[in-house]
């Protein structure tokens, strides 16, 4: 895509995520009075939601549910969608599965937060120019002229905020923990005879 003379960068992504929910653990609930599993949802930020290009499709325990935009915790995270999860009292000793499809489009990069106990991430794209980004970098990567892979896995003891907590006091820690990549616009003949003449001083 080009603006004016520049070519800006967007980009089509295809992604596929699962993970569980393990219920069957101790949480601190200093200060709580009750939990009320019967109104459990799992919540997701997307940064942008205009770019998500067709209806997610979530599955719990294998069971298609709908997914709604906005939710309680607005406060604490902003621009996200919401999926109600059924009944779950009769059910606290279990683990739950879930999987998703999420085809979102963007500009210039994608990003991560890693949120679960332990949380992988395996990129793959055409693109010939990445740059890794951060709070934790790559286990491994690949860049060639073809294109790039890399790879991320990021345990529950890597991460300074708790798995579990109230409120929003970890809102902004959560946030600076993410990870993922830029896709660079390498020099085109505009740029270099620019930056040529901008750093000559120099």
């Amino acid at each position: 895509m080009r603006r004016g003379i520049y070519e800006a960068v967007v980009y089509k992504s295809d992604m596929k995520a699962k993970g569980s929910f393990n219920l069957d653990q101790k949480l601190n609930t200093t200060g709580i009075k009750a939990i009320h599993y019967e109104k459990a949802f799992v919540t997701m930020r997307i940064a942008d939601l205009r770019g998500i290009k067709n209806q997610i499709q979530f599955k719990w325990n294998k069971k298609t549910l709908k997914i709604e935009q906005g939710s309680a915790l607005s406060p604490i995270i902003k621009s996200i969608v919401t999926i109600k999860i059924p009944e779950l009292s009769d059910s606290t000793d279990e683990i739950f599965g879930f999987e998703f499809n999420l085809d979102l489009q963007g500009s210039k990069e994608l990003t991560f937060i890693p949120s679960g106990g332990n949380t992988e991430v395996s990129l793959q794209s055409t693109w010939e120019a990445p740059s890794f980004k951060g709070k934790f970098l790559s286990d491994s990567r690949k860049v060639s002229k073809d294109g790039f892979q890399a790879n991320w896995k990021v345990l529950e003891l890597n991460k300074n905020f708790p798995q579990s907590f109230v409120g929003s006091g970890f809102s902004n820690i959560t946030r600076e923990s993410s990870f993922g990549v830029d896709l660079i616009v390498p020099l085109d003949d505009y740029q270099k005879p620019f930056r040529s003449v901008k750093y000559a001083a120099m």
